[in-house]
Order: structure tokens, then sequence, then C-alpha cells
């Protein structure tokens, strides 16, 4: 079995420093401020290696599902959300204790994770919603309430475009976000508290 590495590089140097194990398909790396830890996720068995860039070494590993596709963590560096679009969950890693504290059932095909302060935004292609899961419900042992808001007409897999840009960023004021639907060719604004956006903005038909 194949396997690929990690190369650990001197930014000021700009030099290779190390190769690390990152599996057979590493397909998402994530970054905490609070660790200061790399999270290099394998997509095709799950597993989840902790780096840490100091020790230059691969220092933990989790075992989540396959099929991972992202890595983001909170703004305050805690948490970090792994999307595995194929099984319909979201799990959440603790970088305090480099473990997996919670897997969340998210319909329709996860594929995005955002954040503002208080909530972690998670975009489904195949969703015409958003779902919301509040920073502070997270924890061992916690299973966080999930609420939505309806983010479209249409799920963005409709518009059959494939692109990387974030669907939903935090919008300059605290606590609200812009959410673009490619598949309705609008741009939504959303305040935490609604039950749905406030308004929206033309894009002039482009996706």
């Amino acid at each position: 079995q194949l396997n690929y590495t990690v190369t650990l590089i001197d930014a000021k140097d700009l030099r290779a420093i190390k190769d690390l194990e990152s599996g057979a398909s590493p397909a998402a790396v994530g970054a905490s401020s609070l660790s200061g830890a790399l999270y290099v996720g394998d997509a095709k068995t799950g597993t989840i290696f902790v780096i840490d860039p100091v020790k230059q070494q691969v220092t933990a590993r989790m075992d989540g599902k396959p099929g991972l596709t992202t890595i983001r963590f909170a703004p305050t560096g805690r948490f970090g959300f792994v999307t595995i679009p194929d099984a319909n969950v979201v799990e959440v890693i603790d970088s305090s204790n480099s473990a997996i504290v919670a897997t969340i059932d998210v319909p329709k095909t996860p594929d995005q994770i955002s954040f503002t302060e208080t909530f972690a935004y998670v975009r489904s292609a195949g969703a015409d919603h958003i779902t919301m899961i509040r920073l502070a419900d997270l924890g061992t042992g916690k299973m966080p309430n999930l609420v939505d808001f309806p983010s479209g007409q249409l799920p963005p897999a409709v518009a059959k475009v494939d692109g990387t840009a974030d669907a939903v960023i935090a919008a300059p004021q605290s606590g609200a976000v812009i959410v673009a639907n490619p598949a309705d060719k609008l741009i939504y604004h959303y305040e935490e508290g609604m039950a749905a956006p406030m308004g929206n903005y033309q894009t002039y038909g482009r996706t």
C-alpha cells in the first residue's frame, strides 16, 4: 500500500524540513491556533493524524469515518469540524485532548463548514437550508442541539457547479452571515436568532 507524506516547510528559509506520514489518501488539512498542531485527514481510512510542527512528528492519531473532505477549526482553535459527505455526518475534534468528541448527523451531503463566534454553519450540497451548531454546546459527552434556516429555494447541488470557495462567510457585523446559493443565483443575508434570511442580493444571473 502506497502511503503519502506531508512536508513541513520552513516559511522563513523556504526549504523543506521533514516529511511525515499522512496515510494512503490525505484529503484535508486543518490547523488549531489553540494547540498549535496540524490535523491531516486520510479520506480512505478516516484516520486523522495530529502533527506537532515544533517537534516535527506525528503525536497522535484519531480513528474517524472514511470519506472525509474538510477539516476546519472554530475561531478559538479548540474544536475542529470534519465533513464526511457520503456518511451524512460531521465529526467534532477537541484539540485539547486530540479526541473525536461528537459525531453529528447532518443530512444531504454536508460539504462545507464556516464560523461566527457563536455557531458553526454547515452547508449541505443536497439541502435547501443551512445547519447551525452552537459552539458553546460542544464538549466531551455532549451532543449539541441543531437548528437550521432556509438558504434558498433549491439545493446548491442543483446548479452542478464545481467550486472550492466558501458558500457561507461571516458578515462584517457580529452574529450574521451571507450565503451564496448557486442554484438560486442569489446571495442571502442571515442574522442569528432569526428564522429565515433578512433579505437577498442579486447576482445578475451568475452562479
